[in-house]
């Protein structure tokens, strides 16, 4: 059964008589900011942390990496995530690989920068730093996460948790990259 009640003054009466303590003016204006649009984030000002994770879905060798007898590029990536490099294990002898390497970094901030580095490594010499960037002259994807909005910017654009595909520009040592970018 309903009641239409006629002041503030006596909702404040029922909600201490069924034993809930009335929120203070304060804590009230917090909680409708942190609720705003229907998310949680926590109130402007507040420190909170997220794991953001960036997952290597695919990469294709398009040039040649290496001189005949040619057995196929060796892949391994670098990513680096808020300025924090990380190196994947070596994928050998594979043209085309769906390697599924996650890097992960704990970050406190709403934007996060993202280097990935695509490499193909020789066994003699200097690993071949592979072109994974649409824009001539560069080589490695340089990206910003936006945890707030879930979007992707900079060299390559994109939502969280979608794929991302990217060709190297023109360069030589040309790949390709699937890459998805969240956090939890």
């Amino acid at each position: 059964m309903y009641r239409k009640v006629s002041s503030p003054v006596s909702v404040l009466i029922i909600l201490i008589s069924l034993g809930a303590a009335p929120a203070s003016p304060a804590s009230n204006c917090a909680a409708t900011r942190a609720g705003a649009a229907g998310n949680s984030e926590a109130a402007p000002g507040a420190s909170r942390s997220a794991e953001v994770v960036v997952m290597v879905n695919r990469v294709r060798r398009i040039d040649v990496m290496d001189p005949a007898p040619d057995p196929g590029a060796d892949f391994y990536a670098r990513v680096t995530i808020g300025g924090v490099e990380k190196t994947s294990t070596v994928r050998e002898s594979r043209n085309d690989v769906a390697p599924q390497w996650t890097f992960t970094r704990e970050v406190s901030t709403p934007t996060v920068p993202i280097v990935i580095k695509l490499f193909d490594k020789d066994d003699s010499g200097t690993d071949d730093h592979c072109d994974i960037n649409p824009l001539a002259k560069e080589r490695d994807l340089h990206i910003n996460y936006d945890l707030l909005a879930g979007r992707i910017t900079g060299d390559a654009g994109g939502v969280r948790q979608k794929l991302i595909h990217v060709v190297g520009s023109g360069d030589d040592k040309r790949a390709e990259i699937w890459f998805t970018v969240f956090h939890r």
